[in-house]
Order: structure tokens, then C-alpha cells, then sequence
């Protein structure tokens, strides 16, 4: 298989207004993507992606007609088996109009007035993740097709030997023995052809996987997955589907456990964890396992947010009783109009470029999910250095 190359992905734009998609459309050139199509009408950019086949799509929410939840449902009808990433433009930054995108099917956001070099990263990610989703679902096809063609050749053989089997069974009054005989080797074909069959499947099968091509591209479908499965936590949590089971834990080990499941990223990055819980109350009022779930979500993301060589700090931050569980980083800096939205699904402006090809850009808002669902808070605040992540918890 071919390396894939963004510069080679089709990107549709739908809007309504012109002057955003000469922006976008130009945006696109000067970064080298060869093939930008663009609809200034819902229907007629539904027709194009049936016609041009597109591996990311810029799609306005707000739109006469057919506004954007609409053009999303029936894209998401038309390749129902292909995951075509769709970034949606919008002037909006309330939470619930980016959950109703993303319960329609939205793969990202980008906010109006549009900054440059957020669109380009953002398209380069998008277009790569949709052109393995076309290559994950021609492979598949392709696979189907020789599974097909496999199994018809085999009910052809079994058909074949079944008939010999009868032919020989009209005998049997003439050579009853030989009969017997016969249909015991007809048998013996058909399993043999079958087990044969099998094993020339499994080869294929094998051989397709063992590829450097196919493992990155079963790479990518398994963060789609763990997409959506992160995703479906943040619903759950949302919903109160979770059970919570809020008890008297020793704050501590609790803490102490967390850090050791990010540690290993912590060295991979260069970044040292620091833990000061000096001040801390010894009991805390919490789920156990969701806050150790919340609490590595936002070590993970203050690690991949923090420059190499850094440093992560985690302390206590309140006197005697309720007060603040503090995780500190050394990212870029965080203003005040930043805060409500890092916790956002999707969010990676301030991860660093070595950490973002693991990310699904989810992790502060399953920990916001999470706090919230224990009836407690995460909170985002801008230091000198950079940001600092506080979880309010209780002591009764």
C-alpha cells in the first residue's frame, strides 16, 4: 500500500456563504491540499459527496434550507459503513450545540472567525483519518469479495461431490460394497476441499494483516473505536448511567495510584510528576474508581500539554476539610476565555506536537464528566506557567 498523503485528499466545503468558502478554499491551497471542492447550498453539497466521494468535509451548522444536523444525518445515511470526518463551523461555543453535533455524527469543531494555522492542523489530521477510513473500507470490500468468491467455489465442489455421492448411491443394489466405499472417499473430499478452503482463507486473511500498511490502518480503526467508546463514557456520565458509589477513601494511595498509571508517559515525555499533599486531608468523599479514571485524564493531559524536559506538579489547595485536588503543568498559557472550552471534546490546542498522534482530544472532558457525575467539579484556571487543573472534593 501507498503512504497517504494529505495533499491528495478530497476536501468538501458546504456553506451558504461564499466569502467563508473562498477563505477556507484558499486557506487549503496555500497549504497544499491539490483537490477542494465546495457547495453553497445543503442539497447540492449532499449530491457532491455522493459524487466525489470527499475523506473530510467543512460543513456550516447554520444554513437555510437544511441546516447542518440535517446535511450530517443524511452523510452519515449515505456511507453508513465509512467514517468520513466532518469538522463543523460554527460561530457557537455553547456545549449543548457541540453534543448535538457530535450525537449527529460530528467529528470536530472549528469556531468563527477562523485562525489559520487551527484550520490547516486540524484538516491535515481529519483528511489523513478519512482517507484510512476509505482505504479500511476498499480493503474490506476487497476482502468480502474474495470471501464470496471462495465460498461459491466451495458449495460448487460440495455440490459436485454431493452429486457423485447420488450417482453412486443408484448403484448400490448392483455393488452395494463399492458403494460404500465410494461414498466414504466422497466424504473424505469434502471435508478435505472445505478444510482446504479454510486455510487458503486464513492465509489471505493473515497475509493482509501482517503488512506495515494494514496494521497502521488497523491502528487508526482502533482509535476510532476507542473514540467512540470514550465518547459513549461522557454520555454515560452525562446521562447518570454510571453507578457511583461515593465513599470514605484515603486521599493519598488514591492520588498515589493515578500517578503510577501515568508515569509512563510521564518519562516517554521527559516530564517529572510531583506530588505535595502535605496540607491534604487524610479522607476524602469519592467513587474510587471514577476518580482515579478522572484524576489520570487530567494527568495525562497536564503531561502532553507540558514541553519536554518539565514538570507536572499535583498538590492540595484549601485548608482543614472540602477544598481542591491541584494539578499544575507547564503548557502555553491559558486565558481567561480559554478555560470553559479546554474541557471540550476535541480540544488539543495546547497539547504539544509529539503527543498528539495518540490523542482522541477527550480526556478533560471525560474528567469533567466524571466530577460532575460524583457531585463534585473540575475547574481550569491560567497560572504563569501554564494551566492548572483543580478538582473540588469534600471530606464528608
Amino acid at each position: 500500500m501507498s503512504e497517504l498523503d494529505f495533499r491528495d485528499a478530497r476536501v468538501l466545503i458546504i456553506d451558504d456563504q461564499e466569502m467563508n468558502i473562498a477563505m477556507l478554499s484558499g486557506m487549503l491551497k496555500k497549504h497544499g491540499f491539490r483537490q477542494r471542492f465546495s457547495a453553497n447550498d445543503p442539497f447540492v453539497g449532499i449530491e457532491m459527496f455522493q459524487r466525489i466521494a470527499p475523506h473530510l468535509v467543512l460543513l456550516d451548522i447554520e444554513m437555510p434550507g437544511l441546516d447542518g444536523y440535517g446535511v450530517l444525518a443524511r452523510i452519515r445515511a449515505i456511507s453508513p459503513d465509512v467514517m468520513i470526518p466532518v469538522i463543523v463551523l460554527t460561530a457557537h461555543t455553547e456545549q449543548a450545540v457541540r453534543l448535538k453535533a457530535i450525537d449527529a455524527g460530528a467529528s470536530d469543531f472549528l469556531t468563527k472567525p477562523f485562525d489559520g494555522m487551527e484550520v490547516i492542523g486540524r484538516a491535515r489530521n481529519m483528511s489523513i483519518l478519512g482517507m484510512m477510513s476509505r482505504r479500511i473500507a476498499d480493503e474490506n470490500r476487497r476482502l468480502d469479495e474474495a470471501v464470496r468468491s471462495r465460498t461459491v467455489k466451495l458449495e460448487q465442489m460440495i455440490d459436485i461431490l454431493r452429486n457423485a455421492e447420488s450417482a453412486l448411491s443408484a448403484k448400490a443394489n448392483a455393488a452395494a460394497e463399492t458403494t460404500n466405499l465410494m461414498r466414504d472417499l466422497a466424504a473424505r473430499g469434502a471435508r478435505g476441499f472445505a478444510s482446504m478452503a479454510d486455510s487458503i482463507l486464513e492465509t489471505s486473511l493473515a497475509n493482509a494483516v501482517e503488512t506495515p500498511e494494514w496494521l497502521a490502518i488497523s491502528g487508526v480503526a482502533e482509535r476510532i473505536k476507542l473514540t467512540a467508546e470514550e465518547i459513549e463514557l461522557i454520555a454515560d456520565a452525562e446521562r447518570r448511567d454510571l453507578t457511583v458509589s461515593r465513599q470514605r477513601v484515603e486521599l493519598r494511595p488514591a492520588v498515589a495510584t493515578a500517578v503510577t498509571a501515568v508515569a509512563g508517559t510521564a518519562q516517554a515525555r521527559s516530564v517529572t510528576l510531583t506530588v505535595a499533599l502535605d496540607a491534604a486531608p487524610e479522607y476524602v468523599m469519592i467513587d474510587r474508581s471514577w476518580f482515579g479514571v478522572a484524576l489520570q485524564r487530567v494527568l495525562t493531559e497536564a503531561i502532553d500539554c507540558t514541553p519536554s524536559p518539565g514538570e507536572v506538579k499535583v498538590a492540595w489547595d484549601g485548608a482543614d476539610g472540602p477544598g481542591w485536588l491541584s494539578v499544575t503543568d507547564g503548557g502555553p498559557p491559558v486565558t481567561l476565555a480559554q478555560p470553559r472550552e479546554l474541557a471540550m471534546p476535541f480540544d488539543v490546542r495546547r497539547v504539544q506536537p509529539s503527543a498528539r498522534d495518540a490523542r482522541t482530544g477527550l480526556g478533560l472532558a471525560i474528567a469533567n464528566a466524571l466530577t460532575r457525575m460524583m457531585g463534585s467539579e473540575l475547574e481550569i484556571t491560567g497560572t504563569d506557567e501554564g494551566a492548572a487543573y483543580r478538582i473540588r472534593l469534600g471530606t464528608e
